[in-house]
């Protein structure tokens, strides 16, 4: 069975914004995978460029007699998952007058409160986007898991959020949020999105402008 130790964490936490904290270097050591004869230690940084977890180096060392590194064995080495795996067990998340909790409170509170407000859930989900950025998951994959409600509805949540100023215009840039994914002005965004094949169709505005409007999320098959 597949076990996971923390090493060496730097006591500098970053702040990597909306509440989510996490060690600016770690180590971690994998062991126990039935494809890898050994133990795989990596040393992980919090990049504040990409503003997630990354792997700066990796190494493998072989069981004992008998066992070897091999180019076969270094391709089997799921890396982000590695990294994923880490983060949630260092990273913290600050509430407002209460102690930083740990990745597993966090969520564990978060599924049991009850008659959270819309607003509330705004905020919870600006979090979660926040945390899955920085500890390598799926943004809108948490938010929706987390919350209890579809992607799509996920998405639209984020987006409200960017647009009442919750979302700093960084993270925005990160999960491709707009304000408006259903509209896109000809002269910017008409022949990109046609030529990269999204489903629409155009339209002439009372003021004699084109804009394009999106009718499906999905691009068009070719």
């Amino acid at each position: 069975m597949p076990k996971l130790a923390i090493e060496q964490v730097d006591a500098e936490m970053i702040d990597a914004g909306d509440g989510v904290h996490i060690p600016r270097t770690w180590g971690a050591v994998v062991t126990g995978l039935p494809e890898i004869p050994g133990a795989i230690r990596a040393r992980i940084v919090y990049d504040q460029t990409l503003r997630r977890a990354v792997a700066q180096s990796v190494q493998v060392d072989r069981s004992g007699v008998g066992d070897e590194v091999t180019t076969t064995l270094l391709r089997d080495i799921r890396v982000q998952v590695m990294v994923k795996w880490a983060a949630m067990r260092v990273v913290r998340i600050a509430r407002d007058g209460g102690d930083p909790e740990s990745y597993g409170d966090y969520i564990r509170r978060l599924r049991a409160e009850e008659g959270r407000s819309e607003e509330q859930n705004l905020h919870e989900a600006v979090t979660l986007y926040r945390l899955a950025s920085v500890i390598n998951d799926g943004p809108l994959k948490l938010v929706s898991e987390e919350l209890g409600v579809s992607v799509s509805t996920a998405t639209r949540m984020m987006n409200r959020a960017r647009v009442a100023g919750l979302v700093d215009e960084e993270t925005g840039r990160e999960g491709g949020l707009t304000p408006d994914l259903g509209h896109a002005d000809s002269s910017t965004m008409l022949g990109k999105r046609e030529s990269e094949g999204w489903q629409g169709r155009t339209t002439r505005t009372s003021s004699g402008s084109v804009r394009w409007i999106c009718t499906s999320p999905r691009r068009a098959r070719r």
